[in-house]
């Protein structure tokens, strides 16, 4: 991938985690300039509606409203947006969940760049 190819591309990136927050935004931002970042659900949501971003890469497991009930209330008025989970549970309830949201990818940290990079481009593609 290059970033001059999706340099419209605008990226929602969710991580309470400050260090894995800061770790995803060094990566993509060697592919898009576009990128809002946001520590909680609440402040995600605000920046989804100011915003609008083609792509959300959300953490699960976060304070105030988990990821989960977060994309719940973007697919309620949005049905495109691709969404990308990261997190550290593999555990079958969540999975089974996320499935019914239209997820791109569900991917179980620590996340393998390939791994990302691949669900990225699924993103850009659909």
């Amino acid at each position: 991938m290059t970033k001059k190819l999706y340099k419209n591309i605008k990226i929602l990136y969710i991580e309470d985690d400050e260090i894995a927050r800061e770790n995803g935004l060094e990566y993509l931002e060697n592919f898009f300039e576009n990128i809002y970042e946001a520590s909680d659900a609440i402040i995600a949501l605000q920046l989804y509606e100011k915003h609008k971003p083609d792509i959300i890469i959300t953490d699960i497991q976060m304070p105030k409203l988990n990821g989960l009930e977060f994309v719940k209330r973007i697919r309620q008025k949005d049905k495109k947006t691709q969404i990308i989970i990261i997190t550290a549970f593999s555990d079958r309830d969540y999975l089974l969940k996320a499935i019914e949201l239209g997820l791109v990818k569900y991917l179980v940290k620590p996340v393998r760049e390939k791994e990302f990079e691949e669900a990225l481009f699924l993103c850009i593609n659909a």
